[in-house]
């Protein structure tokens, strides 16, 4: 793969239809084509397309499909298992289980509502997927109408920066969200450094935020105008009523077993009652524990800044650190060393203007591959100016 520095400045004109370096199974490098016609905007009268871009929106739809398969598969699989395992409880060819004392219902209402709780995180994983594919997909789309804005100072800026986010690789793109998107994400909600900690609390959105910005980007919910009504579908919240409910019944059998163990009384002794009530206290505070925090989440992957319109933006903003990031490492360094640095410091830029992202980009992509860019990471970074140009690995 060329580094950044061997990327040519001008779109090369290609023939559409030949796709260059794909394998089975991996996702097909993207290079622009450039047709004659009339654009708007460009200079040289030419529009943008992007080759084999069918292909892998096919791809990414493909994997998105499949993600939203397997959230279904699970859902209906752990209710027909919590199904099975009720009946074992219940009744098992007529004869009650000879477990002591009801501890089959404390043990099997535990394993149900753990099953529900567990499958319920699974499935806003894998929505969570859905999204970024989906946003990063909206994001490739979005790159001939970026191309086609011309600055006055700088006209192919522009279009050699969507050239150059076009011929990003999908691990290279992966490498920088894993990073980048996190401290954009932290930025707005409260995280937690103690991972046990943050099971038991709902995301948020911090305080220091309040007021909160008239734009808020990563909200789509607030960006509709008047009376017009934004719906983010309804697939992963029938999903999560549906364990949901199994999960709560299940509870709600632990409780009534519970009544019916106090009214035997003094047929039971006192430490079995205490027991009893002990494992569904603490059950019963664990269910809405997550149901509180689990809820928020799918309310960040339906409304928030998860949601595919603002995946969609957070990718060109990843995108953007990334060729920033590693055009400054192989130009100070010669080598990939340092790029974790400075692509993460760019996102820590970025949140500077929080606020408004697309001034944001505008600056950068105004100044892309002008002595103006270099002279602004030079201020970023000016430990760079200082360092030593050895040959290294990727940091």
């Amino acid at each position: 793969m060329s580094t950044p520095e061997n990327t040519p400045a001008n779109p090369t004109v290609t023939t559409p239809g030949t796709v260059s370096g794909t394998a089975s199974g991996t996702t097909p490098v993207i290079t622009p084509v450039i047709t004659a016609g009339s654009a708007p905007g460009n200079p040289d009268g030419t529009t943008w397309e992007n080759r084999d871009t069918e292909k892998i929106i096919s791809d990414i739809r493909a994997e998105v499909s499949s993600q939203k398969e397997s959230i279904t598969r699970y859902t209906f699989q752990a209710v027909g298992a919590a199904g099975v395992i009720w009946g074992l409880v219940l009744k098992l060819d007529g004869k009650a289980i000879p477990l002591y004392d009801g501890a089959a219902v404390y043990l099997c209402g535990t394993v149900v509502v753990f099953l529900m709780l567990v499958v319920v995180r699974i499935t806003n994983h894998n929505y969570h997927t859905v999204n970024r594919n989906s946003g990063y997909e909206l994001h490739l789309c979005r790159l001939k109408d970026y191309s086609r804005v011309v600055h006055e100072k700088n006209k192919s800026g522009r279009r050699e920066l969507a050239d150059r986010m076009l011929k990003v690789g999908w691990e290279e793109a992966m490498c920088a969200w894993r990073f980048v998107q996190p401290s954009l994400f932290s930025h707005v909600y409260k995280s937690f450094k103690n991972q046990f900690a943050s099971v038991f609390f709902a995301h948020k959105i911090k305080k220091k935020l309040y007021p909160l910005p008239l734009y808020r980007w990563y909200a789509t919910e607030t960006l509709v105008k008047g009376d017009a009504v934004y719906h983010p579908g309804s697939y992963l919240r029938n999903i999560h009523w549906i364990l949901y409910t199994v999960g709560g019944l299940s509870l709600a059998m632990m409780w009534v077993f519970l009544f019916v163990q106090a009214k035997a009384l003094p047929g039971i002794s006192i430490g079995q009652l205490v027991f009893s009530d002990f494992i569904n206290v603490i059950i019963t505070g664990w269910f809405f524990a997550q149901f509180n925090r689990q809820s928020s989440f799918r309310k960040l992957l339906e409304k928030e800044m998860l949601s595919i319109q603002s995946c969609a933006v957070v990718w060109r903003v990843v995108i953007t650190c990334h060729l920033l990031g590693s055009t400054w490492a192989i130009k100070t360094n010669k080598s990939y060393k340092s790029y974790t640095t400075y692509t993460s410091g760019l996102a820590l830029d970025f949140n500077e203007q929080f606020d408004n992202p697309h001034a944001w980009l505008t600056d950068w992509e105004d100044i892309f591959g002008t002595p103006a860019m270099d002279e602004r990471l030079r201020k970023l970074f000016p430990e760079s100016s200082t360092t030593t140009t050895k040959p290294d690995g990727k940091s």
